[in-house]
C-alpha cells in the first residue's frame, strides 16, 4: 500500500495532498520529510488558530 493509499484510509488525505505540493515546488533547496512536515503544519496551525467557517443554510446541502 502505497503511502497516498495508507493515509487516504487513516482519513489524513488532505495533508498527503498538502506534503505532495510542497515536495512538488520547483524551488532549489532541500525539502522536509512527511513526518516533519506534518509536525511544522501542526504547530504553525496551533500558533495560528485557524479555522474555517462554512455558512450554509439550513436544511440545505453543502
Amino acid at each position: 500500500m502505497t503511502r497516498l493509499q495508507e493515509a487516504h484510509s487513516r482519513g489524513k488525505l488532505a495533508a498527503v495532498l498538502a506534503w505532495r505540493r510542497y515536495v512538488d515546488t520547483k524551488d532549489a533547496g532541500k525539502k522536509y520529510g512527511y513526518s516533519q512536515f506534518c509536525a511544522l503544519f501542526t504547530d504553525y496551525l496551533r500558533t495560528h488558530d485557524l479555522v474555517a467557517v462554512l455558512r450554509h443554510e439550513p436544511g440545505r446541502a453543502i
